[in-house]
């Protein structure tokens, strides 16, 4: 796969859906230092294009992110 992400909000979209559903990705990452001047239209448009393809989550399951990773809580250490 072409790792070059380019065209409307939902060509992007079409792609990363692509590589979540073959296995090259297991979640995505948005980082404003690398779209400084572009966060919010990532925000605003390709991630409501990712949660409605069901590749984004929408919500959580648990208040901790190790509920969110479905990891059992550890013992408590006396």
């Amino acid at each position: 796969m072409d790792a070059t992400f380019n065209g409307s909000y939902s060509q992007v979209a079409d792609r990363l859906v692509e590589y979540a559903r073959t296995g090259a990705a297991d979640g995505f990452n948005i980082s404003p230092w690398l779209i400084p001047t572009g966060l919010d239209d990532t925000v605003n448009h390709l991630v409501p294009a990712l949660q409605e393809r069901g590749v984004y989550p929408a919500e959580y399951a648990g208040s901790t992110l190790r509920e969110n990773l479905g990891l059992a809580t550890p013992e408590a250490r006396v």
